[in-house]
């Protein structure tokens, strides 16, 4: 039960902090989009985090690695899972979820400019993984 209730807790944090950058890009655009809203494939993304990035988190407080060690380790491996997941959904729908333009981007999935952005976001998912140790101790 715990684990549905993390799982659900990183899917609506990450829906929240998505809608919150979507709508920034969209005010800075100043583009006009019907649906800009996050998806709801984007909860289980998120989701996984309970599965994936908790065990390492886990382990680098484990073996002391010092924070900007696990960032260089976090980014490339949410990069990973953000080409991984972009791959499925594009395959099963024939449609991107996200698409990223630019000279910085890799199959349109991903888009390394964003890597620090990327960096204070896994920052915080550490801190929302130790508060939810807390709470459930």
């Amino acid at each position: 039960m715990e684990l549905l209730i993390r799982f659900i807790v990183y899917g609506i944090v990450g829906l929240t902090i998505e809608t919150f950058f979507r709508t920034i890009g969209i005010t800075i655009s100043k583009k006009k989009f019907l649906l800009e809203y996050p998806p709801l494939v984007m909860f289980p993304i998120y989701g996984i985090s309970v599965f994936l990035f908790e065990p390492a988190h886990l382990f680098f407080l484990e073996k002391d690695f010092p924070l900007a060690i696990r960032l260089a380790i976090y980014v490339p491996g949410l990069y990973l899972i953000e080409l991984l997941t972009g791959l499925l959904i594009l395959r099963l729908t024939g449609r991107y979820v996200w698409y990223y333009g630019g000279k910085w981007q890799f199959a349109h999935l991903i888009n390394f400019s964003y890597a620090p952005f990327w960096a204070v976001f896994l920052f915080f998912w550490e801190y929302l993984h130790t508060f939810m140790n807390l709470l459930f101790i």
